[in-house]
């Protein structure tokens, strides 16, 4: 995203939900100043937009950003996950 062009809309692609329920994650991100949106394939993009997804898609190509979100359980003893903590991560692709 140029350093012109403002933030005008944060869209959380459908493969989030194949870590974390989908509507919570877009729910969380409420509280930010730009409107939030749900988006599948379909979706077009432009550089004031910032997807966040599990999966890459060649659709994003258009976005100002696109962030991989990636969300796991990990056990306290770092075997078998048992739910004692959760770790996610974003990164930019």
């Amino acid at each position: 995203m140029s350093d012109t062009e403002p933030l005008e809309r944060l869209c959380v692609h459908e493969s989030i939900d194949e870590k974390v329920p989908i509507e919570s994650f877009a729910d969380a991100l409420h509280d930010l100043r730009v409107p939030v949106e749900i988006v599948g394939d379909d979706a077009s993009f432009d550089e004031t937009d910032v997807v966040a997804s599990y999966r890459p898609r060649d659709g994003f190509l258009d976005a100002g950003s696109v962030d991989h979100i990636d969300s796991r359980v990990i056990s306290s003893d770092g075997d078998e996950p048992d739910g004692t903590s959760c770790g996610a991560s974003s990164n930019r692709w």
